[in-house]
Protein backbone atom coordinates (compact mmCIF):
# COMPACT_ATOMS: atom_id res chain seq x y z
CA UNK A 1 0.00 0.00 0.00
CA UNK A 2 1.06 3.33 -0.16
CA UNK A 3 1.01 4.09 2.74
CA UNK A 4 2.96 1.82 4.17
CA UNK A 5 6.15 4.13 4.13
CA UNK A 6 4.39 5.72 6.80
CA UNK A 7 3.06 3.66 8.97
CA UNK A 8 5.79 3.20 11.65
CA UNK A 9 7.50 6.82 10.50
CA UNK A 10 7.65 9.22 13.53
CA UNK A 11 4.93 11.35 13.57
CA UNK A 12 5.63 15.16 12.18
CA UNK A 13 3.56 16.29 15.37
CA UNK A 14 3.15 15.44 18.58
CA UNK A 15 1.58 16.89 21.58
CA UNK A 16 3.76 18.59 24.38
CA UNK A 17 3.53 16.49 28.19
CA UNK A 18 0.45 18.24 29.63
CA UNK A 19 -1.28 20.06 26.90
CA UNK A 20 -4.43 20.82 27.84
CA UNK A 21 -6.52 22.24 24.89
CA UNK A 22 -10.33 23.32 24.35
CA UNK A 23 -10.87 19.76 23.39
CA UNK A 24 -9.65 18.64 27.14
CA UNK A 25 -11.75 21.04 28.46
CA UNK A 26 -14.62 19.70 26.86
CA UNK A 27 -13.78 16.37 27.58
CA UNK A 28 -13.95 16.93 31.57
CA UNK A 29 -17.14 18.60 30.70
CA UNK A 30 -18.90 15.48 29.26
CA UNK A 31 -17.19 13.51 32.31
CA UNK A 32 -18.83 15.92 34.80
CA UNK A 33 -21.68 15.79 33.55
CA UNK A 34 -23.18 12.57 32.13
CA UNK A 35 -21.01 10.07 34.61
CA UNK A 36 -18.95 9.07 31.67
CA UNK A 37 -14.90 8.21 31.55
CA UNK A 38 -13.48 9.31 28.12
CA UNK A 39 -9.63 9.14 28.70
CA UNK A 40 -8.80 10.73 25.14
CA UNK A 41 -9.66 12.41 22.21
CA UNK A 42 -10.87 8.95 20.05
CA UNK A 43 -12.87 7.77 23.31
CA UNK A 44 -14.79 11.74 22.61
CA UNK A 45 -15.25 10.92 19.34
CA UNK A 46 -17.08 7.75 20.45
CA UNK A 47 -19.31 9.35 22.51
CA UNK A 48 -20.07 11.96 19.88
CA UNK A 49 -21.77 9.33 17.71
CA UNK A 50 -22.97 6.72 20.11
CA UNK A 51 -24.63 9.61 22.10
CA UNK A 52 -25.09 12.15 19.29
CA UNK A 53 -28.03 14.00 20.79
CA UNK A 54 -26.39 14.30 24.28
CA UNK A 55 -23.32 15.79 22.18
CA UNK A 56 -24.72 18.16 20.50
CA UNK A 57 -26.52 19.53 23.51
CA UNK A 58 -23.60 19.30 25.60
CA UNK A 59 -21.59 21.14 23.03
CA UNK A 60 -24.37 23.87 22.60
CA UNK A 61 -24.28 24.37 26.55
CA UNK A 62 -20.33 24.10 26.83
CA UNK A 63 -20.50 27.13 24.65
CA UNK A 64 -20.70 30.02 26.90
CA UNK A 65 -23.39 33.30 25.58
CA UNK A 66 -24.05 31.39 22.56
CA UNK A 67 -27.00 32.70 20.30
CA UNK A 68 -29.63 32.08 17.92
CA UNK A 69 -28.12 34.17 15.72
CA UNK A 70 -25.62 33.71 13.66
CA UNK A 71 -24.08 37.28 13.63
CA UNK A 72 -24.29 37.56 17.45
CA UNK A 73 -22.07 34.78 18.24
CA UNK A 74 -19.25 36.23 15.62
CA UNK A 75 -19.49 39.78 17.16
CA UNK A 76 -18.18 38.48 20.75
CA UNK A 77 -14.83 39.92 21.02
CA UNK A 78 -13.77 42.88 23.69
CA UNK A 79 -14.44 46.31 22.33
CA UNK A 80 -10.19 47.39 21.71
CA UNK A 81 -8.92 44.14 20.66
CA UNK A 82 -8.58 43.66 17.07
CA UNK A 83 -11.03 41.48 15.08
CA UNK A 84 -10.16 42.04 11.93
CA UNK A 85 -6.48 42.78 10.34
CA UNK A 86 -7.06 43.78 6.64
CA UNK A 87 -4.30 43.57 3.98
CA UNK A 88 -3.87 44.64 -0.01
CA UNK A 89 -1.06 44.46 -2.74
CA UNK A 90 -0.66 48.22 -2.52
CA UNK A 91 -0.75 48.10 1.00
CA UNK A 92 0.84 44.76 2.40
CA UNK A 93 3.44 46.54 4.97
CA UNK A 94 0.40 48.44 7.17
CA UNK A 95 -2.70 46.09 7.63
CA UNK A 96 -5.97 48.10 8.24
CA UNK A 97 -6.95 46.85 11.81
CA UNK A 98 -10.24 46.58 12.80
CA UNK A 99 -11.57 46.60 16.26
CA UNK A 100 -14.21 44.47 17.40
CA UNK A 101 -16.09 47.52 18.55
CA UNK A 102 -15.45 49.42 15.09
CA UNK A 103 -16.77 45.61 13.44
CA UNK A 104 -19.94 46.26 15.33
CA UNK A 105 -20.83 49.47 14.28
CA UNK A 106 -20.36 48.94 10.49
CA UNK A 107 -22.42 45.80 10.94
CA UNK A 108 -25.01 48.38 12.78
CA UNK A 109 -25.12 50.45 9.86
CA UNK A 110 -25.04 48.09 7.19
CA UNK A 111 -28.16 46.35 9.22
CA UNK A 112 -29.66 49.83 9.37
CA UNK A 113 -29.57 50.68 6.06
CA UNK A 114 -31.05 47.26 4.91
CA UNK A 115 -33.58 47.29 6.64
CA UNK A 116 -34.90 50.99 5.74
CA UNK A 117 -34.57 49.91 2.25
CA UNK A 118 -37.33 47.32 2.45
CA UNK A 119 -35.84 44.29 3.32
CA UNK A 120 -38.09 41.86 4.80
CA UNK A 121 -37.13 37.66 5.79
CA UNK A 122 -36.51 35.38 3.02
CA UNK A 123 -34.92 38.26 0.88
CA UNK A 124 -31.56 37.44 -0.75
CA UNK A 125 -28.48 39.69 -0.35
CA UNK A 126 -25.71 39.08 -2.74
CA UNK A 127 -22.37 39.65 -2.64
CA UNK A 128 -21.11 39.86 -6.17
CA UNK A 129 -17.55 39.43 -7.91
CA UNK A 130 -16.39 39.11 -10.76
CA UNK A 131 -16.29 35.57 -11.37
CA UNK A 132 -20.42 35.36 -10.48
CA UNK A 133 -22.17 33.69 -12.80
CA UNK A 134 -25.82 34.10 -14.18
CA UNK A 135 -26.85 30.81 -13.07
CA UNK A 136 -26.18 31.32 -9.75
CA UNK A 137 -28.13 34.86 -9.33
CA UNK A 138 -30.95 33.55 -11.47
CA UNK A 139 -32.02 31.32 -8.87
CA UNK A 140 -31.51 33.64 -6.13
CA UNK A 141 -33.39 36.46 -7.21
CA UNK A 142 -31.47 38.93 -5.14
CA UNK A 143 -33.38 41.88 -3.70
CA UNK A 144 -30.15 43.62 -3.34
CA UNK A 145 -26.69 42.80 -4.66
CA UNK A 146 -23.30 44.35 -3.47
CA UNK A 147 -20.51 44.36 -6.54
CA UNK A 148 -17.15 45.49 -6.11
CA UNK A 149 -16.46 48.06 -8.74
CA UNK A 150 -12.81 46.75 -9.48
CA UNK A 151 -10.31 44.79 -7.83
CA UNK A 152 -6.68 44.28 -7.97
CA UNK A 153 -4.57 40.56 -8.56
CA UNK A 154 -0.99 40.29 -9.23
CA UNK A 155 -0.33 43.56 -9.62
CA UNK A 156 -3.55 44.50 -11.81
CA UNK A 157 -6.18 46.73 -11.37
CA UNK A 158 -9.23 44.84 -12.95
CA UNK A 159 -12.36 46.94 -13.97
CA UNK A 160 -15.38 44.50 -13.57
CA UNK A 161 -18.81 46.50 -13.44
CA UNK A 162 -19.16 46.38 -17.05
CA UNK A 163 -19.40 43.00 -17.02
CA UNK A 164 -21.93 42.74 -14.09
CA UNK A 165 -23.72 44.98 -15.64
CA UNK A 166 -24.29 42.84 -18.71
CA UNK A 167 -25.55 40.15 -16.09
CA UNK A 168 -27.63 42.65 -14.75
CA UNK A 169 -29.32 43.51 -17.45
CA UNK A 170 -30.85 39.92 -17.72
CA UNK A 171 -31.93 39.35 -14.51
CA UNK A 172 -33.65 42.86 -13.35
CA UNK A 173 -36.29 42.20 -16.88
CA UNK A 174 -38.01 39.84 -14.27
CA UNK A 175 -36.64 41.19 -10.57
CA UNK A 176 -36.84 44.10 -8.73
CA UNK A 177 -33.61 44.33 -7.57
CA UNK A 178 -31.44 47.28 -5.84
CA UNK A 179 -27.70 47.44 -6.91
CA UNK A 180 -24.96 48.83 -4.30
CA UNK A 181 -21.63 49.57 -5.41
CA UNK A 182 -18.63 49.22 -3.39
CA UNK A 183 -16.08 51.76 -5.47
CA UNK A 184 -16.42 54.64 -7.46
CA UNK A 185 -19.17 54.87 -10.09
CA UNK A 186 -20.29 56.89 -12.97
CA UNK A 187 -21.80 60.75 -12.18
CA UNK A 188 -25.03 59.24 -13.81
CA UNK A 189 -24.61 55.51 -12.53
CA UNK A 190 -28.46 54.58 -12.10
CA UNK A 191 -26.77 52.68 -8.80
CA UNK A 192 -26.00 53.71 -5.69
CA UNK A 193 -22.43 53.86 -3.97
CA UNK A 194 -21.94 52.08 -0.72
CA UNK A 195 -21.61 55.73 1.33
CA UNK A 196 -25.20 56.71 0.09
CA UNK A 197 -26.48 53.58 0.73
CA UNK A 198 -25.53 53.44 4.32
CA UNK A 199 -27.20 56.92 4.29
CA UNK A 200 -30.75 55.14 4.40
CA UNK A 201 -29.82 54.31 8.12
CA UNK A 202 -32.04 56.20 10.42
CA UNK A 203 -29.82 55.49 13.32
CA UNK A 204 -31.09 52.27 14.88
CA UNK A 205 -28.87 50.21 17.43
CA UNK A 206 -27.97 47.06 16.78
CA UNK A 207 -30.27 44.19 17.47
CA UNK A 208 -30.19 40.49 16.78
CA UNK A 209 -33.68 38.40 16.36
CA UNK A 210 -33.11 35.09 18.07
CA UNK A 211 -34.04 32.72 15.31
CA UNK A 212 -35.21 29.48 15.37
CA UNK A 213 -32.15 26.96 15.00
CA UNK A 214 -32.73 25.95 11.07
CA UNK A 215 -33.90 29.30 9.77
CA UNK A 216 -31.81 29.54 6.32
CA UNK A 217 -28.93 32.33 6.95
CA UNK A 218 -26.58 31.55 3.92
CA UNK A 219 -26.96 30.05 0.19
CA UNK A 220 -23.42 28.61 -1.30
CA UNK A 221 -23.04 26.94 -4.61
CA UNK A 222 -21.20 24.10 -5.71
CA UNK A 223 -18.67 24.45 -8.54
CA UNK A 224 -21.26 23.20 -11.24
CA UNK A 225 -18.47 21.26 -12.75
CA UNK A 226 -20.21 18.59 -13.58
CA UNK A 227 -23.62 19.38 -13.84
CA UNK A 228 -25.57 23.19 -13.03
CA UNK A 229 -24.64 25.02 -9.74
CA UNK A 230 -26.76 23.56 -6.37
CA UNK A 231 -27.81 26.35 -4.61
CA UNK A 232 -27.30 24.89 -0.95
CA UNK A 233 -28.85 26.81 1.46
CA UNK A 234 -27.26 26.91 5.29
CA UNK A 235 -28.78 27.56 8.51
CA UNK A 236 -28.40 29.89 11.34
CA UNK A 237 -27.72 26.78 13.86
CA UNK A 238 -25.70 24.67 11.63
CA UNK A 239 -23.33 26.93 10.98
CA UNK A 240 -22.88 28.48 14.36
CA UNK A 241 -22.33 25.30 16.32
CA UNK A 242 -20.28 23.46 13.42
CA UNK A 243 -18.13 26.13 13.55
CA UNK A 244 -17.65 26.54 16.72
CA UNK A 245 -17.07 22.76 17.52
CA UNK A 246 -14.50 23.35 14.53
CA UNK A 247 -12.82 26.13 15.57
CA UNK A 248 -12.34 25.68 19.33
CA UNK A 249 -12.36 21.76 20.00
CA UNK A 250 -10.47 20.80 16.69
CA UNK A 251 -8.54 23.93 15.98
CA UNK A 252 -8.17 25.36 19.91
CA UNK A 253 -8.58 28.54 18.93
CA UNK A 254 -8.94 31.44 21.35
CA UNK A 255 -8.67 35.26 21.71
CA UNK A 256 -5.17 35.02 21.64
CA UNK A 257 -5.13 33.60 17.65
CA UNK A 258 -4.32 35.53 15.06
CA UNK A 259 -5.90 33.08 11.88
CA UNK A 260 -5.01 33.84 8.10
CA UNK A 261 -6.19 31.26 5.63
CA UNK A 262 -5.54 31.77 1.66
CA UNK A 263 -8.74 31.37 0.15
CA UNK A 264 -11.47 33.46 -1.31
CA UNK A 265 -14.83 34.78 -1.36
CA UNK A 266 -16.41 32.44 -3.86
CA UNK A 267 -15.46 28.98 -1.60
CA UNK A 268 -17.51 27.53 1.50
CA UNK A 269 -13.67 27.75 2.94
CA UNK A 270 -14.41 32.09 3.25
CA UNK A 271 -17.25 31.49 5.47
CA UNK A 272 -15.79 28.40 7.68
CA UNK A 273 -12.30 31.44 8.11
CA UNK A 274 -15.48 34.00 9.24
CA UNK A 275 -16.95 31.40 11.50
CA UNK A 276 -13.44 31.93 13.72
CA UNK A 277 -14.51 35.19 15.38
CA UNK A 278 -16.93 33.32 17.00
CA UNK A 279 -14.11 32.22 19.07
CA UNK A 280 -12.48 36.01 19.71
CA UNK A 281 -9.92 34.63 17.23
CA UNK A 282 -8.12 37.57 15.20
CA UNK A 283 -8.84 36.94 11.33
CA UNK A 284 -6.54 38.14 8.22
CA UNK A 285 -8.34 39.07 5.35
CA UNK A 286 -5.99 39.55 2.53
CA UNK A 287 -6.84 41.37 -1.19
CA UNK A 288 -4.82 39.98 -3.74
CA UNK A 289 -2.56 37.49 -4.96
CA UNK A 290 0.14 35.37 -2.56
CA UNK A 291 2.65 35.39 -5.11
CA UNK A 292 2.70 39.90 -5.32
CA UNK A 293 5.18 41.62 -5.66
CA UNK A 294 7.08 38.20 -4.81
CA UNK A 295 6.26 35.09 -2.73
CA UNK A 296 9.05 35.97 -0.47
CA UNK A 297 7.89 39.41 0.43
CA UNK A 298 4.13 38.22 0.85
CA UNK A 299 5.09 34.93 2.98
CA UNK A 300 7.62 37.43 5.24
CA UNK A 301 4.67 40.53 5.53
CA UNK A 302 2.17 38.09 6.20
CA UNK A 303 4.08 36.14 8.84
CA UNK A 304 4.94 40.18 10.18
CA UNK A 305 1.33 40.48 11.11
CA UNK A 306 1.48 37.83 13.88
CA UNK A 307 -0.34 35.11 12.15
CA UNK A 308 -0.53 32.33 14.78
CA UNK A 309 -2.68 29.44 12.35
CA UNK A 310 -1.75 29.94 9.12
CA UNK A 311 -3.47 27.99 6.65
CA UNK A 312 -4.00 27.45 2.53
CA UNK A 313 -4.04 24.53 -0.48
CA UNK A 314 -1.25 22.07 -1.16
CA UNK A 315 -1.03 23.96 -4.32
CA UNK A 316 0.05 26.94 -2.19
CA UNK A 317 2.44 24.71 -0.12
CA UNK A 318 3.80 23.07 -3.75
CA UNK A 319 5.19 26.32 -5.27
CA UNK A 320 6.93 27.42 -2.10
CA UNK A 321 8.37 23.92 -1.68
CA UNK A 322 9.28 24.25 -5.83
CA UNK A 323 10.95 28.05 -5.50
CA UNK A 324 13.13 26.38 -2.09
CA UNK A 325 11.52 29.36 0.32
CA UNK A 326 11.98 28.53 3.68
CA UNK A 327 9.25 30.71 5.86
CA UNK A 328 10.62 29.47 9.54
CA UNK A 329 13.37 31.46 8.50
CA UNK A 330 11.01 34.87 8.96
CA UNK A 331 10.32 36.02 12.16
CA UNK A 332 6.91 34.68 13.31
CA UNK A 333 4.80 33.51 15.98
CA UNK A 334 2.91 30.54 13.86
CA UNK A 335 2.10 27.50 15.98
CA UNK A 336 -0.52 25.56 13.57
CA UNK A 337 -0.20 25.00 9.74
CA UNK A 338 -3.90 24.08 8.30
CA UNK A 339 -4.39 22.67 4.59
CA UNK A 340 -7.49 21.72 2.64
CA UNK A 341 -8.90 21.89 -0.44
CA UNK A 342 -6.59 18.88 -2.16
CA UNK A 343 -4.93 15.93 -1.07
CA UNK A 344 -1.69 17.24 1.10
CA UNK A 345 1.36 14.70 0.19
CA UNK A 346 3.27 13.00 2.59
CA UNK A 347 6.57 14.70 0.97
CA UNK A 348 4.78 18.05 1.39
CA UNK A 349 4.09 17.12 5.33
CA UNK A 350 7.19 16.32 5.80
CA UNK A 351 8.60 19.71 4.03
CA UNK A 352 6.42 21.40 5.98
CA UNK A 353 8.21 20.68 9.12
CA UNK A 354 11.25 20.88 7.96
CA UNK A 355 10.58 24.43 7.33
CA UNK A 356 8.07 25.76 9.94
CA UNK A 357 9.39 23.55 12.80
CA UNK A 358 7.66 20.36 14.54
CA UNK A 359 4.52 22.75 14.71
CA UNK A 360 0.67 21.04 14.82
CA UNK A 361 -0.10 20.45 11.05
CA UNK A 362 -4.31 20.23 10.39
CA UNK A 363 -5.37 18.66 7.62
CA UNK A 364 -9.18 19.09 7.19
CA UNK A 365 -12.01 17.43 4.18
CA UNK A 366 -15.72 18.27 3.88
CA UNK A 367 -17.41 20.30 1.68
CA UNK A 368 -19.98 23.42 0.44
CA UNK A 369 -22.46 20.89 1.75
CA UNK A 370 -21.91 21.21 5.50
CA UNK A 371 -19.85 24.16 5.22
CA UNK A 372 -17.03 22.21 7.40
CA UNK A 373 -15.65 19.03 7.54
CA UNK A 374 -15.67 15.14 8.10
CA UNK A 375 -12.59 14.35 8.96
CA UNK A 376 -10.02 17.29 10.28
CA UNK A 377 -6.92 17.28 13.18
CA UNK A 378 -6.37 18.52 16.87
CA UNK A 379 -4.10 19.57 18.54
CA UNK A 380 -4.60 16.81 20.90
CA UNK A 381 -3.26 13.85 18.75
CA UNK A 382 -0.25 12.79 16.95
CA UNK A 383 -0.68 13.72 13.07
CA UNK A 384 1.34 11.68 10.44
CA UNK A 385 2.66 12.35 7.24
CA UNK A 386 0.21 12.23 4.35
CA UNK A 387 -2.89 11.49 7.03
CA UNK A 388 -5.81 13.52 8.10
CA UNK A 389 -5.50 12.71 11.75
CA UNK A 390 -9.32 11.99 13.15
CA UNK A 391 -12.83 11.63 12.14
CA UNK A 392 -14.23 15.15 13.01
CA UNK A 393 -16.61 15.30 16.44
CA UNK A 394 -20.08 14.31 16.01
CA UNK A 395 -19.67 13.11 12.42
CA UNK A 396 -19.95 9.78 12.19
CA UNK A 397 -18.07 8.72 9.67
CA UNK A 398 -17.35 5.13 8.28
CA UNK A 399 -15.73 3.35 4.70
CA UNK A 400 -18.33 1.46 2.36
CA UNK A 401 -18.21 -0.52 -0.43
CA UNK A 402 -20.99 0.48 -3.28
CA UNK A 403 -23.42 -1.92 -1.63
CA UNK A 404 -23.33 -0.34 1.35
CA UNK A 405 -21.08 -2.95 3.32
CA UNK A 406 -18.22 -1.91 5.87
CA UNK A 407 -14.46 -2.11 4.44
CA UNK A 408 -12.07 -3.31 6.81
CA UNK A 409 -9.54 -0.46 7.50
CA UNK A 410 -6.82 -0.79 5.12
CA UNK A 411 -8.90 -0.83 2.13
CA UNK A 412 -10.50 2.15 0.16
CA UNK A 413 -14.11 2.60 0.08
CA UNK A 414 -16.60 5.54 0.09
CA UNK A 415 -17.22 8.03 2.88
CA UNK A 416 -20.23 8.24 4.73
CA UNK A 417 -21.89 9.69 7.48
CA UNK A 418 -23.88 7.46 9.15
CA UNK A 419 -25.78 9.52 11.37
CA UNK A 420 -27.47 13.12 10.96
CA UNK A 421 -25.35 16.54 11.78
CA UNK A 422 -26.97 19.58 12.56
CA UNK A 423 -24.89 21.45 9.55
CA UNK A 424 -26.75 19.46 6.72
CA UNK A 425 -28.38 21.75 4.09
CA UNK A 426 -31.88 22.81 4.88
CA UNK A 427 -32.49 22.51 1.60
CA UNK A 428 -31.26 23.04 -2.10
CA UNK A 429 -32.83 26.19 -4.01
CA UNK A 430 -36.04 25.42 -6.20
CA UNK A 431 -36.21 21.31 -4.80
CA UNK A 432 -39.67 22.08 -2.89
CA UNK A 433 -39.40 18.28 -2.80
CA UNK A 434 -36.05 17.20 -2.05
CA UNK A 435 -35.60 15.13 -5.33
CA UNK A 436 -32.39 16.58 -6.07
CA UNK A 437 -31.19 16.83 -2.54
CA UNK A 438 -32.23 12.70 -1.31
CA UNK A 439 -30.77 11.89 -5.54
CA UNK A 440 -27.36 13.43 -4.62
CA UNK A 441 -26.38 12.22 -1.10
CA UNK A 442 -28.95 9.67 -0.46
CA UNK A 443 -29.01 7.50 -3.44
CA UNK A 444 -25.62 6.16 -4.24
CA UNK A 445 -25.71 3.94 -1.17
CA UNK A 446 -29.43 4.05 0.13
CA UNK A 447 -30.67 6.00 3.33
CA UNK A 448 -26.87 6.86 4.04
CA UNK A 449 -25.13 10.14 3.19
CA UNK A 450 -22.84 9.63 0.56
CA UNK A 451 -20.15 12.22 -0.02
CA UNK A 452 -18.24 11.16 -3.00
CA UNK A 453 -15.03 11.12 -1.85
CA UNK A 454 -12.90 7.74 -1.91
CA UNK A 455 -10.82 6.88 1.14
CA UNK A 456 -9.13 4.75 3.53
CA UNK A 457 -8.15 4.27 6.94
CA UNK A 458 -4.85 3.46 7.94
CA UNK A 459 -5.27 0.62 10.52
CA UNK A 460 -2.10 1.63 12.79
CA UNK A 461 -3.02 5.17 13.65
CA UNK A 462 -6.45 5.56 12.67
CA UNK A 463 -5.66 8.28 9.90
CA UNK A 464 -7.46 8.79 6.73
CA UNK A 465 -6.24 9.19 3.43
CA UNK A 466 -8.44 10.90 0.91
CA UNK A 467 -7.73 9.05 -2.73
CA UNK A 468 -9.84 11.13 -4.65
CA UNK A 469 -13.56 12.15 -5.79
CA UNK A 470 -14.96 9.17 -6.29
CA UNK A 471 -16.71 9.84 -10.05
CA UNK A 472 -12.93 10.32 -10.87
CA UNK A 473 -11.62 6.90 -9.11
CA UNK A 474 -10.01 4.99 -11.80
CA UNK A 475 -10.98 1.45 -12.95
CA UNK A 476 -8.44 -0.83 -14.69
CA UNK A 477 -8.57 -4.18 -14.44
CA UNK A 478 -12.00 -3.92 -11.94
CA UNK A 479 -9.67 -2.33 -9.37
CA UNK A 480 -11.09 1.05 -8.07
CA UNK A 481 -8.71 3.20 -6.71
CA UNK A 482 -7.79 7.09 -6.31
CA UNK A 483 -5.47 9.41 -8.24
CA UNK A 484 -3.85 10.51 -4.65
CA UNK A 485 -2.24 6.87 -5.02
CA UNK A 486 -0.30 7.59 -8.04
CA UNK A 487 0.54 10.91 -7.57
CA UNK A 488 1.99 9.83 -4.30
CA UNK A 489 4.40 7.62 -5.86
CA UNK A 490 5.70 9.83 -8.46
CA UNK A 491 6.13 12.86 -5.99
CA UNK A 492 8.39 10.60 -3.99
CA UNK A 493 10.78 10.70 -6.91
CA UNK A 494 12.20 12.90 -9.61
CA UNK A 495 10.01 12.35 -12.15
CA UNK A 496 7.54 15.32 -10.53
CA UNK A 497 10.83 17.64 -10.98
CA UNK A 498 11.90 16.44 -14.34
CA UNK A 499 10.86 19.00 -17.31
CA UNK A 500 11.22 16.82 -20.46
CA UNK A 501 12.89 18.83 -23.70
CA UNK A 502 14.18 17.64 -27.01
CA UNK A 503 17.09 16.14 -25.14
CA UNK A 504 15.20 13.75 -23.16
CA UNK A 505 12.87 12.75 -26.05
CA UNK A 506 15.22 9.88 -27.02
CA UNK A 507 14.70 8.53 -23.02
CA UNK A 508 10.78 8.94 -23.31
CA UNK A 509 10.61 5.67 -23.23
CA UNK A 510 13.00 4.98 -20.65
CA UNK A 511 11.15 7.43 -18.12
CA UNK A 512 8.38 5.49 -18.63
CA UNK A 513 9.48 2.32 -17.88
CA UNK A 514 10.90 3.95 -14.54
CA UNK A 515 7.33 5.04 -13.55
CA UNK A 516 5.77 1.98 -14.35
CA UNK A 517 7.99 0.28 -11.94
CA UNK A 518 7.89 2.46 -9.39
CA UNK A 519 4.23 2.35 -9.76
CA UNK A 520 4.24 -1.53 -9.55
CA UNK A 521 6.44 -2.21 -6.81
CA UNK A 522 4.79 0.83 -4.84
CA UNK A 523 1.22 -0.33 -5.25
CA UNK A 524 0.74 -3.02 -7.51
CA UNK A 525 0.86 -4.70 -11.01
CA UNK A 526 -3.07 -3.36 -11.56
CA UNK A 527 -2.42 0.44 -10.89
CA UNK A 528 0.12 0.48 -14.08
CA UNK A 529 -1.18 2.82 -16.52
CA UNK A 530 -1.57 1.73 -19.88
CA UNK A 531 0.09 4.93 -21.44
CA UNK A 532 2.09 8.07 -20.12
CA UNK A 533 1.60 11.10 -22.08
CA UNK A 534 3.75 14.30 -21.76
CA UNK A 535 1.61 17.65 -21.10
CA UNK A 536 2.93 21.31 -21.04
CA UNK A 537 0.91 21.92 -17.75
CA UNK A 538 -1.65 19.94 -14.86
CA UNK A 539 -5.53 21.95 -15.02
CA UNK A 540 -6.18 23.42 -11.64
CA UNK A 541 -9.13 25.53 -10.86
CA UNK A 542 -9.01 28.42 -8.88
CA UNK A 543 -8.96 26.84 -5.53
CA UNK A 544 -5.82 24.77 -6.24
CA UNK A 545 -7.89 21.40 -7.17
CA UNK A 546 -6.74 19.30 -9.84
CA UNK A 547 -9.45 18.99 -12.95
CA UNK A 548 -9.53 15.52 -12.90
CA UNK A 549 -13.04 15.28 -13.63
CA UNK A 550 -13.25 17.12 -16.83
CA UNK A 551 -10.27 15.55 -17.67
CA UNK A 552 -11.89 12.36 -17.59
CA UNK A 553 -15.04 13.69 -19.56
CA UNK A 554 -12.53 14.85 -22.23
CA UNK A 555 -10.99 11.65 -22.44
CA UNK A 556 -14.12 9.46 -22.17
CA UNK A 557 -16.23 11.55 -24.64
CA UNK A 558 -13.88 13.65 -26.45
CA UNK A 559 -14.58 17.05 -27.92
CA UNK A 560 -18.19 17.34 -28.19
CA UNK A 561 -18.15 17.45 -23.80
CA UNK A 562 -16.17 20.49 -24.12
CA UNK A 563 -18.88 22.68 -24.59
CA UNK A 564 -20.62 21.18 -21.59
CA UNK A 565 -17.56 21.71 -18.96
CA UNK A 566 -18.72 24.39 -16.53
CA UNK A 567 -15.44 25.99 -16.17
CA UNK A 568 -13.74 29.57 -16.64
CA UNK A 569 -11.63 30.27 -19.73
CA UNK A 570 -8.26 29.70 -18.02
CA UNK A 571 -9.09 26.63 -17.06
CA UNK A 572 -10.72 25.69 -19.99
CA UNK A 573 -7.25 27.10 -22.10
CA UNK A 574 -5.49 24.28 -19.45
CA UNK A 575 -8.16 21.60 -20.47
CA UNK A 576 -7.81 22.00 -24.47
CA UNK A 577 -4.73 19.97 -24.91
CA UNK A 578 -6.26 16.90 -23.51
CA UNK A 579 -8.79 16.44 -26.50
CA UNK A 580 -6.09 14.98 -28.65
CA UNK A 581 -5.83 11.96 -26.65
CA UNK A 582 -9.33 11.09 -26.66
CA UNK A 583 -8.20 8.63 -30.06
CA UNK A 584 -5.61 7.31 -28.48
CA UNK A 585 -7.09 4.31 -26.62
CA UNK A 586 -8.19 2.68 -29.69
CA UNK A 587 -5.40 2.97 -31.16
CA UNK A 588 -3.71 -0.80 -31.19
CA UNK A 589 -0.06 0.05 -31.30
CA UNK A 590 1.10 2.24 -28.54
CA UNK A 591 3.94 3.92 -30.57
CA UNK A 592 1.50 5.06 -33.06
CA UNK A 593 -0.92 6.20 -29.95
CA UNK A 594 1.86 8.10 -28.60
CA UNK A 595 2.70 10.15 -32.46
CA UNK A 596 -0.96 10.47 -32.57
CA UNK A 597 -0.94 12.47 -29.34
CA UNK A 598 1.45 14.44 -29.84
CA UNK A 599 0.18 16.18 -33.20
Amino acid sequence: MVESKYTHSPPLYTPAPGLYTSADRFRAYIETHYGVVLSDFAALHDFSITHANDFWMALWRFFEHAKLNYAENLLIGEDDEIAIKSLTEEDLSCPQEVTWKDLRQSTASLADAIKSSGFQRQDVVTDLGASALEARLAQLRPKFIFVEASYQYNGKRHYVLDKVEKVLQRLTATNSTQVVVMGNLQEHSKHLNLDNFLKRGTGQPLQFEQVPFNRPLVVMFSSGTTGAPKGIVHSHGGLVINGKKEHLLHNDFGSKDVYYHYTNITWALWNIVICALSCGTTIIMYDGSPFYPTPETFLEKMLATGVTAFGAGPKYYSELQKRKLQPGTYPNKVDLLLSTGAVLTPEQAEWLRESFGPICQISFSGGTELCGSFVHGSRSVPTYAGEIAVKALGMDVSVLSLDGEPVPDGESGELVCRKPFPNMPVCFLHDSKRKRYFSTYFETIPGVWTHGDFIKINPSTGGIYILGRSDGVLNPSGVRFGSSELYSVLERSVFLFVKLNAALNGRLREIEDDIRSAIGIDLSKRHIPEYIFEVDAIPYNVNGKKLEIPVKKILCWGPSTMSNLRVSAAEMKTLEPFVQFYHVNSTSDHTAALDKARL
